[in-house]
């Protein structure tokens, strides 16, 4: 029965390789290779010593390559030879854990476990299926920890014996620093693995030290203790093996520019990594998070069947036994319906192996099974971490699944934690680095599980009819066989996501390059952004050289391209060009600011691209003109505007498409903080058209703390975005300020050529040339006129008499015509009024198709409080009026200041307050209908007449809508000045929407008044 049960394990593994491999060289080359698969093309075709010195530049050691070096000569460099390096390592991996899993836990239930969940696994599977080292670390990391297994058994059986047990510790010895040395070579974290392993090598040598016979030294870690010295002169010599590569390692560590400067986002690394260990890379995110609860259940139930067996295991073994077992496999059930084997003293033994006494030590040897575990002397009948007192009683503190833990979670915790602290100094992180790690998540789910399994058994007994006295337990086996179930059907899930559904494909630079292969004209270039992506597109396209912008080998974020770093080879590149296709891939890091299309843009005609390229942006641009390449930023006009010396806007541009460009500066040589940028568009009239919300100058990909000082800097926003959907062309005044969301966010001060403050607010004059396309309008249209829709909204439904509203009106041409010149306005009980639309707007005809957005001023005549319906042009709009809440009479007033403004505005007063207060309540009246929205500046002058801080406000209503003889108050809270000394706090009143901020004069002369 045992021999058939065995027989049967084996087949179950075997047929898990054969489906490891069949799953692993499913479909291997239907995928074109990404970018890393490309750069092992490249480099393993190098000699070797030009192949170790491309790796010493780079962040991987050269292992991996010169393995495919190798093979690549022997079977070609084909996208399936490439890959089956991969595919052999992801397949070995299999055997190699089932055979760890059945040294470390005694269970041939385990060891199948293991081999299934690795079989399966989709991170396993999709690294097997990459040309990359992921499958190749795995394997040897495997191996690594099958040896140090192997290592301390060795040892523990060799102690007090000659010959043989000496002379195979000292083989798993070699084979350990082999392994290890091969995996360090392989990837660098593989260190990180060593030391999990060291961990569990000493908490053995901790808990149960081996002495040499020959000392007396009781000391646990004294260097005369077997296992410990064994430890040092291993890793020594893994050491000396690698002392070669050590400056290598450490000079990429402290120079590698591939990933951008920043703090290490702790709980999304640890939730990616998650991600990788259960769904591996072919499940979405979201679908990910939600399928966490499912994988956490599931080590739960593993956890609670290991501890169970923990329980079970922890049985003192008969003080001063002296049988020795040879073992094919331990104990691997524990029940007692099992075959009986009596010891000398005639105590039951319950063993499901195959067992016979030994009474001569040197015959002592090992059963050839992959299953065997060790012979022991002095009647210690162990697994390698499974300790025994010296009188050979189990001790019961130490006993075997509690070691079983350790070695569990010590490889699979310990590599996560030191990537994780290596990332938090050196911010370099990617959730693969640690998938050496995922064999201790599969050993700790195979053991837990194969221990709730067990309870199969016994039942299948009770329903033979067979007695047994052990009492079977449905729940553990039902538990167990449901989460092996669940973690099938998960990994399932995945693997089938890989293999059908293309969101997760890789990128497409086969079929980029057989694209552009075909529509390529002979007088056409090739543009590669980033230039870094070049191995993998010459591997696909060797006979179409690119001009690679940046010209590197190996991503480098501060390789930021500019206008002055583009000109020269785009000018040069191009000058025999008729067209060019532009190939973008991670152009977001090295081209953020999208120099490179501005530049084709500028020299030639955008043309569409009939087809799309997963991951990988394609353009063509016709009609090519190299001389329009320039290396100077194209500013159309030169603003200089100084935001609180700090960021300097030196100018803009409008695109043709009325995209504008902004040109911005870093002033000095302190690292920006993470500036944002807001803005308001202004029509020629005054009234807010559009808003730009909280963005980054240059965009969200190349934020102000990566600029370099002086360096200039070019932010595009699209035309829909600043001037808002159907914008009707003509002129406009972009209202813009620029603030640091970690410090004031009031905004930086707008300060002038000797540094005085100027507001908080830059001022731009744009002109938009053609209309921008609309979004979905929700009101309903009318036809006014032959061709011509109409549809209308209002910024508010209530309002007092004397209001102003602002009528939006949306123009819709069906048909080639030209708009009114005015629109018919009626409200109930009035005269209708006309709305005059811009004679610019009005004068020409418009194509079929166009839809524009006009805005108009209603002021809400004096009529009762009630819900009215305002018609405008046969459209009616609901409008409630409300009732006023103007007021014509001052409160008392603690200071009276009587200064007129321009003969429109009167600042009567101050009202009471705090003497130290930094707010400050101010009481305006309308001496005249003001002409414009105009805008208060309080500001504390110094004795040198120079602002030492101030604060601007809008008035409130705002002024233009103010009614003669109207009263309004309003508070300014001002900061105090930095420094101490004499000042003054005054007022002054100015046009913020002009763009020359022009100042009210006070009646008396001057333009300030005096407040405190």
């Amino acid at each position: 029965m045992k021999l058939v049960r065995t027989r049967f394990d084996t087949l179950i593994i075997l047929i898990l390789i054969l489906l490891a491999f069949a799953l692993r060289a499913h479909n291997l080359a239907a995928q074109s290779l990404w970018y890393d698969e490309g750069v092992t093309a490249h480099v393993a075709q190098f000699g070797v010593a030009d192949l170790v010195r491309w790796t010493a530049d780079d962040i991987q050691p050269p292992l991996y390559y010169l393995v495919v070096a190798g093979w690549g000569r022997l079977a070609g460099w084909s996208e399936w030879s490439l890959r089956f390096v991969s595919v052999f390592f992801g397949t070995l991996t299999i055997p190699l854990l089932a055979i760890l899993a059945r040294r470390l836990t005694r269970s041939r239930t385990a060891a199948v476990l293991a081999a299934l969940f690795a079989t399966l696994h989709p991170a396993l599977l999709y690294y097997s299926q990459e040309a990359r080292m992921y499958a190749m670390l795995v394997a040897l990391g495997v191996s690594v920890a099958y040896c140090v297994l192997r290592l301390n058994g060795e040892w523990r059986m060799a102690n007090g014996e000659a010959g043989g047990g000496r002379r195979a510790a000292w083989l798993w010895a070699a084979a350990y620093i082999l392994t290890a040395t091969a995996a360090v070579y392989t990837h660098y974290f593989a260190f990180f693995l060593l030391l999990a392993l060291g961990v569990v090598f000493l908490l053995q040598t901790w808990q149960s030290p081996i002495p040499n016979p020959q000392s007396s030294i009781p000391t646990k870690f004294s260097i005369f203790n077997f296992q410990f010295s064994i430890f040092i002169s291993t890793n020594l010599a893994i050491l000396l093996a690698y002392l070669p590569w050590f400056r290598i390692l450490f000079t990429r560590l402290d120079v590698d520019t591939s990933y951008w400067p920043g703090a290490l986002k702790l709980g999304e690394a640890i939730r990616h990594i998650a991600l990788l260990f259960t769904s591996g890379e072919t499940v979405l995110e979201a679908d990910g998070i939600r399928l966490l609860w499912m994988y956490a259940a599931v080590t739960v139930i593993a956890l609670w069947g290991g501890i169970a067996e923990a329980r079970r295991r922890s049985i003192r073994q008969p003080a001063g036994s002296r049988t020795r077992l040879v073992h094919g496999g331990a104990n691997n059930s524990g029940i007692s319906c099992s075959s009986r084997v009596r010891d000398p003293a005639g105590l039951p033994q319950k063993i499901l192996g195959s067992t016979r006494r030994v009474t001569d030590p040197a015959r002592a040897k090992y059963s050839r099974s992959y299953l065997r575990r060790p012979v022991l002397a002095r009647g210690k009948s162990q697994s390698p971490l499974h300790d025994t007192t010296s009188s050979g009683e189990t001790s019961s503190t130490t006993n075997f699944q509690f070691s079983i833990f350790n070695f569990q979670f010590s490889i699979l915790l310990i590599p996560i934690a030191a990537t994780l602290a290596l990332a938090a100094f050196t911010p370099k992180f990617n959730p693969r680095y640690v998938l050496v790690a995922l064999p201790g998540l599969l050993l700790l789910w195979s053991s837990g599980l194969a221990a709730l399994l067990r309870q199969i058994e016994p039942l299948w007994q009770q329903v033979r009819g067979k007695a047994c006295s052990t009492e079977p337990k449905a729940f553990p086996a039902l538990a167990g066989l449901v989460a092996v179930g669940l973690l099938v059907g998960g990994f399932a899930f995945a693997d089938l996501n890989w293999f059908t559904d293309p969101a997760f494909s890789k990128a497409q630079w086969r079929e980029l390059a057989a694209h552009v292969r075909a529509a390529r004209e002979p007088d056409e270039a090739v543009v590669l952004v980033s230039g870094h992506a070049w191995a993998v597109w010459h591997y696909y396209a060797p006979d179409m050289d690119p001009i690679r912008l940046p010209d590197i080998e190996i991503l480098d974020v501060n390789a930021v391209l500019t206008f002055a770093n583009t000109g020269a080879p785009l000018s040069t590149g191009l000058a025999d060009a008729l067209g060019v296709w532009l190939i973008t891939w991670q152009d977001e890091v090295v081209d953020p600011t999208v120099v490179v299309p501005l530049q084709l843009g500028r020299a030639g005609v955008e043309a569409a691209v009939d087809a799309s390229f997963w991951q990988i942006g394609l353009r063509h641009f016709t009609d090519l003109d190299a001389a329009h390449i320039t290396a100077q930023p194209p500013m159309q006009v030169a603003d200089a505007i100084n935001f609180g010396d700090r960021l300097r806007l030196l100018g803009h541009s409008v695109l043709d498409n009325g995209d504008l460009l902004l040109f911005w500066q870093p002033i000095g040589e302190t690292p920006l903080p993470d500036l944002q940028w807001v803005a308001q568009t202004r029509t020629a009239e005054g009234f807010p058209y559009a808003s730009i919300s909280d963005r980054r100058p240059a965009g969200y990909d190349f934020p102000a703390f990566r600029w370099r000082p002086g360096a200039v800097v070019v932010g595009r926003t699209p035309a829909a975005e600043w001037a808002g959907p159907a914008a009707m062309p003509g002129n406009y005044t972009l209202h813009l300020g620029v603030y640091d969301p970690q410090g004031d966010v009031a905004g930086l001060d707008v300060l002038s050529d000797d540094g005085i403050p100027l507001g908080k607010r830059g001022i731009l004059t744009l002109t938009l040339s053609t209309p921008t396309l609309a979004q979905v309008i929700s009101q309903p249209w009318t036809q006014i006129a032959p061709g011509v829709e109409m549809a209308a909204s209002l910024d508010a439904t209530t309002a007092e008499p004397g209001q102003r509203l602002l009528l939006t009106l949306f123009w819709r041409i069906t048909a080639s015509a030209t708009l009114p010149a005015q629109v018919r306005v009626t409200w109930p009980g009035v005269e209708p009024i006309s709305v005059a639309v811009d004679p610019h707007l009005s004068g020409q005809t418009w194509p079929a198709g166009t839809i524009l957005r006009t805005l108009h001023s209603l002021t809400v005549p004096p009529i009762s409080p009630s819900a009215v319906i305002l018609n405008v042009a046969g459209l009616d709009l609901p409008v409630t009026v409300a009732p006023s809440s103007r007021r014509f009479a001052a409160p008392v007033l603690a200071q009276e200041i009587g200064a007129v403004f321009g003969g429109q505005i009167e600042l009567l007063g101050l009202t009471a307050q705090d003497a130290g207060s930094a707010t400050v309540d101010l009481v305006w009246r309308a001496a005249d209908t003001p002409t414009a929205d105009y805008t208060v500046s309080l500001q504390w002058l110094g004795t040198d007449d120079r602002p030492a801080a101030q604060a601007d406000a809008l008035l409130p209503g705002p002024s233009a809508t103010w009614l003669p003889g109207q009263v309004v108050t309003q508070s300014v809270t001002v900061p105090l000045p930095p420094l101490p000394g004499d000042y003054r706090l005054v007022a002054v009143l100015y046009n913020a929407a002009d763009p020359a901020f022009p100042r009210l004069p006070l009646a008396g002369g001057g333009e300030w008044v005096q407040l405190k």
